[in-house]
């Protein structure tokens, strides 16, 4: 028998060893079919969910309720053009990555009870910052728009004062 954690609506607060997976919507309100009075995530909130799961060992089952006729709302589709824009520059942070040594840093961190739900979404910051990595490349990513330079606080030796500076390259 074979099973993978689904967290509807949810997502596990720290790095997991087993493969686990999110169900989500486009739209705020979870809703699985078509809504018209739902508003929509933005394309940040949509790329932040992404990128904080896979940095965890997770996957990312992303919802578009379609219209009654069949297509898809200009909004939804907005949002997932704009995934796929970032996607486009950034998807080798996230395409056949698996989680480094530690998921995260910064100070935006779930709850220490239990996998969180949407409906309590965090504001995440500059400092935030989610590591992937491939073959001998490590993975970077902060889940806003951090300056000119970031600081990542794990990349440090243990006990000394120094930081890893890094200058960045816009992505959004």
């Amino acid at each position: 028998m074979v099973g993978i954690l689904d967290l509807e609506l949810g997502q596990e607060r720290e790095l997991t060893y087993n493969d686990w997976i999110t169900d989500s919507t486009v739209d705020n309100q979870g809703s699985w079919g078509y809504c018209p009075a739902a508003g929509f995530k933005s394309v940040d909130n949509l790329v932040d969910n992404l990128v904080d799961r896979v940095s965890k060992n997770g996957y990312l089952l992303l919802n578009v309720g379609p219209k009654p006729d069949g297509t898809i709302p200009d909004e939804a589709k907005e949002r997932l053009r704009g995934l796929g824009e970032w996607l486009r520059i950034n998807g080798e942070a996230i395409y056949g990555t698996t989680p480094w040594l530690i998921a995260a840093e910064g100070p935006s961190q779930l709850e220490k009870t239990g996998s969180f739900n949407e409906s309590n979404e965090l504001k995440f910051t500059a400092q935030d910052i989610r590591f992937t990595t491939k073959s001998d490349v490590l993975y970077a990513i902060a889940l806003d728009w951090p300056g000119e330079k970031a600081l990542i606080k794990s990349l440090a030796p243990e006990g000394e004062l120094g930081l890893a500076c890094i200058r960045v390259r816009s992505s959004r």
